[in-house]
């Protein structure tokens, strides 16, 4: 995870995949989407600085913040994602 000298943005999926891009206020880019952990796919949000050189570490301590919504041998799905007026991120998704 991290951004190498060619400045791209290098996550580290395994097998994932981007569902949602948001420019917040501060023009920080939000990703949305999954990657797959142990063999299933896991709902992932973080944030990239707006000059694009690092993740933002005010979102989380390294920038990126994995979810795993209910049990760890289903697939999970971000269906979409808004930025909410207080700056939360709300994202909804499904399981299988």
């Amino acid at each position: 995870t991290g951004i190498n000298s060619d400045d791209d943005v290098v996550y580290g999926f395994t097998d994932g995949s981007i569902t949602k891009l948001i420019i917040d206020e501060d023009n920080k880019i939000i990703v949305v989407g999954t990657d797959e952990v142990a063999g299933v796919a896991n709902i992932f949000v973080f944030r990239i600085l707006a000059d694009m050189s690092a993740f933002d570490t005010t979102f989380n301590a390294d920038g990126t913040q994995g979810y795993l919504i209910y049990s760890n041998t289903n697939d999970q799905t971000p269906n979409d994602a808004i930025m909410h007026p207080d700056g939360r991120v709300v994202v909804v998704g499904s399981e299988n």
